[in-house]
């Protein structure tokens, strides 16, 4: 009985193998050698799955259609926002790779192993953190103006949203408008996010932020005068 049931759950997981297999593209560059282990499928929260998992130029999937495939990357994992899906992977060195999904487009800049902000049409843009161990999260999700990062090349990264603005008279007695923003912090090996309370202004849609020493943060606007914050 109990051995009937096993060849039962294999052949069940054989169908399932090959639904996937049929639907995977044609490569387009050389696949890595064939790993001693039986390729398996990978699933992934909201509905994703990998296959094959850990080998190159590998699919993702969704509700099993192919939905994303890049020659020479190892797709490790992916992510819905509110304008489309942030995708991570690592190339053949080992090197991770962030992408985005989505009709509009979007631009895709990394700092380091863990930072990915996504620049969107109309001035949009996002913040992902991938973790140490393939963790993932969209850092401000309420926001779509998170950007201005900078790390700090340890465990620190920083970066501001658009909080609001108004039109205000310079010094000069001109008509300017005066953007405020919103600083937080995140720790890189947890992705835990501070959120600091005090605005900062600048008389454009961008901060800079530049770090002085591993905790202590400049921050750069048009108009105003640099401010430091020390980040815990």
């Amino acid at each position: 009985m109990h051995r009937n049931l096993f060849l039962l759950f294999v052949a069940a997981q054989l169908l399932v193998a090959n639904s996937f297999a049929e639907n995977k593209p044609t490569p387009t560059a050389p696949v890595a050698e064939e790993p001693s282990e039986v390729s398996v499928i990978g699933t992934l929260e909201g509905g994703f799955q990998v296959f094959p998992v850990a080998q190159v130029s590998n699919s993702l999937y969704k509700q099993k259609k192919r939905v994303f495939s890049q020659p020479g990357l190892i797709v490790r994992g992916a992510l819905e926002a509110k304008q489309g899906t942030f995708v991570w992977g690592d190339d053949e060195e080992g090197k991770r790779q962030g992408h985005w999904l989505s009709e509009g487009g979007g631009e895709v800049e990394s700092f380091g192993d863990n930072i990915f902000v996504v620049s969107l049409p109309a001035g949009l843009s996002r913040v992902f953190w991938v973790g140490p161990k393939g963790e993932m999260a969209d850092l401000l999700p309420y926001s779509n103006t998170a950007a201005n990062v900078a790390v700090n090349g340890a465990k620190l990264g920083a970066f501001t949203h658009i909080s609001g603005g108004e039109q205000i008279k310079t010094d000069a007695g001109k008509t300017a408008y005066q953007y405020s923003f919103k600083l937080h912090s995140v720790n890189l090996n947890t992705g835990k996010v501070t959120h600091y309370r005090k605005a900062y202004t600048a008389l454009s849609s961008t901060l800079k932020l530049k770090w002085v020493r591993a905790n202590l943060l400049q921050v750069i606007g048009n108009g105003v005068d640099p401010v430091r914050v020390t980040i815990r």
